[in-house]
């Protein structure tokens, strides 16, 4: 295939409140890996802490060092021996690679190794960059039925399944109670759920965070009091706990008790609470990372609890994870509440330290859609120059130069054929001979393309241009993509001539039929104001798209332009 790279634009922090986009040399491939053009990526608390601390616990930032390592993204590349994966597939990145070598990862146990390269943790760089290379196995294919943003969202949803089905062992019919509702703390809840939870209380002391876990997975929701004045930790945790035992009825053996207390705020006083609310013989795991805390250990003793720390995920989490989602059993959609785009990085990270966005909106999780086409760095170098010169969290950094930005959308999905801008007339039976991986020719808009060399780079895979090689892919093109998008992805050269109008295909009955049904399903559509969330959206959004176009969505193939789900679903004609 193509050996072609576009620019490795990269988000890279140099100290603490410093960032800069930089070119970084595009990694070279061993043979058992594969180099992957990343898509999306979230942002993971231990990034911000990162970004504003330089340091978590002995892990200190002593260089530049590219952030994120919650990512999904398209094979660019793959090496001589790898088998599992080829270009064009979407995958989730599993961001930590063991040695393979040592007791622990020979034991199944490779997330201990003591030589584990992780991304973003010093000092290995992360995955905030157009290109990232690991080995094949830890690449994982993704279903059809889920999308790159699910792809990115496996890697905090392996956290969950690692603490509650890996250590927790939790059964279908118990009760788990999770302190913290960030976004671990919810797929903990959403995992539980998955696995047959009895009953799911959530613990936090931001209500918009309670009520979303409430809406979300959880069965009961509990808001701590306030910690009264000359109070001690452990007074208060005491006092807390017995209030929530109260409110919900619970006890220390039997029905109403607690069998899984997992932590994922890392805070004492909710270790303490904890330990006080769980049931005797039950299990206590430690998910959150936080200061060291004081314990009630003659609690945990005469309750015999089995206590385990957390620590990332292992061998399985990864594939349980995927299948939970791919299942219908987590669904994952709802805790993406913020999108930005590359060059906004600075204020998805400014959204997730503040937990609130630029909307006003509290925040679960946000995402960073991957560097646009070619013509992304000279907008980046001009963004870098203003992140450089000050990371203002207090007032976000408005890096929105994306020249993409603010263009019409596409007209109805079969655009008339453009007047011929070149005396080349092509005709019909010669783009038809071009059908091949070798030699690709499309028809869009009355234009003839040789599309052979972007093939490589196409975010949905190859397979979907091959299929259409040698033919006329105006509809299935205008009824997924925007409209001037070819023009923006192709070099003019890629550009061959006009087709000859006489030698044009006879239009196909079959679109006529499907373009008067999209016609009357778009003159049903509701007032816009009436359409209150995504689902809605998506629901309608099924009923005026063609079915190649809506298969399409919601593979997320069309990831390059579209950005994200909610932009996508705004080409809708209303």
């Amino acid at each position: 295939m193509s050996n072609s790279y576009q620019s490795n634009t990269s988000f890279i922090l140099k100290a603490v409140e410093d960032v800069v986009y930089e070119d970084r040399p595009v990694p070279e491939l061993q043979d058992n890996e594969v180099l992957v053009e990343v898509k999306k990526t979230g942002i993971c608390g231990s990034d911000v802490h990162y970004l504003t601390h330089g340091r978590i616990g002995d892990f200190v930032v002593n260089a530049p060092m590219v952030l994120g390592h919650e990512s999904s993204g398209i094979v660019y590349k793959i090496g001589s021996k790898v088998k599992n994966l080829k270009p064009g597939d979407q995958v989730a990145l599993e961001p930590g690679q063991s040695c393979a070598t040592c007791e622990y990862c020979k034991s199944g146990r490779y997330h201990l190794c003591a030589d584990m390269v992780f991304a973003a943790t010093p000092p290995y760089d992360g995955t905030l960059a157009r290109y990232y290379k690991l080995r094949s196995d830890i690449a994982y294919k993704l279903p059809p039925n889920m999308s790159l943003e699910d792809g990115a969202m496996i890697e905090p949803t392996a956290v969950a399944v690692h603490s509650v089905s890996t250590l927790a062992k939790f059964q279908p019919e118990q009760s788990i109670a999770v302190f913290g509702a960030g976004p671990v703390g919810i797929l903990c809840m959403a995992v539980a759920k998955a696995l047959g939870a009895r009953r799911i209380v959530a613990i936090d002391i931001a209500p918009h965070r309670l009520e979303f876990a409430k809406n979300y997975a959880a069965t009961d929701a509990f808001l701590p009091p306030k910690m009264e004045e000359g109070e001690s930790k452990s007074a208060y945790s005491a006092r807390a706990a017995a209030l929530l035992k109260k409110e919900f009825g619970l006890s220390d053996r039997g029905d109403n008790s607690v069998d899984v207390v997992i932590d994922a705020s890392g805070a004492e006083v909710c270790v303490q609470m904890g330990f006080h609310i769980i049931r005797v013989g039950g299990t206590y795991v430690q998910v959150g990372m936080g200061p060291d805390a004081q314990v009630p250990f003659g609690v945990m003793m005469v309750k015999e609890l089995t206590v385990r720390g957390s620590f990332r995920y292992g061998p399985g989490d990864y594939q349980l994870a995927i299948a939970l989602v791919s299942q219908g059993k987590v669904d994952l959609k709802p805790l993406v509440t913020h999108r930005f785009e590359f060059t906004d990085a600075v204020a998805a990270f400014n959204t997730t330290k503040t937990g609130k966005g630029p909307d006003g909106k509290g925040v679960i999780k946000a995402i960073i859609n991957g560097p646009k086409s070619s013509n992304f760095y000279a907008t980046a170098a001009t963004a870098a120059l203003l992140v450089s010169a000050a990371f203002a969290f207090a007032q976000p950094l408005q890096l929105d130069a994306d020249p993409s930005r603010g263009q019409k959308k596409s007209g109805s999905a079969r655009a008339k054929t453009q007047t011929p801008q070149t005396e080349n007339l092509i005709s019909y039976d010669e783009v038809q001979k071009h059908n091949t991986r070798e030699s690709c020719w499309v028809v869009i808009r009355g234009q003839v393309y040789d599309i052979t060399d972007f093939i490589p780079k196409h975010p949905g895979g190859i397979k979907p241009i091959v299929a259409n090689a040698g033919t006329d892919a105006t509809e299935i093109y205008e009824s997924i993509h925007a409209k001037g998008l070819i023009e923006k992805m192709l070099k003019p050269s890629q550009h061959i001539g006009a087709l000859d109008p006489s030698t044009a295909p006879a239009p196909n009955p079959e679109i006529e039929v499907e373009e008067e049904r999209i016609a009357n399903a778009r003159a049903k559509l509701p007032p816009l104001s009436y359409v209150l969330n995504l689902n809605e959206f998506e629901e309608l959004a099924e009923t005026v798209l063609s079915k190649t176009a809506w298969s399409y969505y919601r593979s997320a193939a069309d990831d390059e332009y579209g950005g994200s789900r909610i932009g996508f679903l705004t080409t809708m004609k209303y």
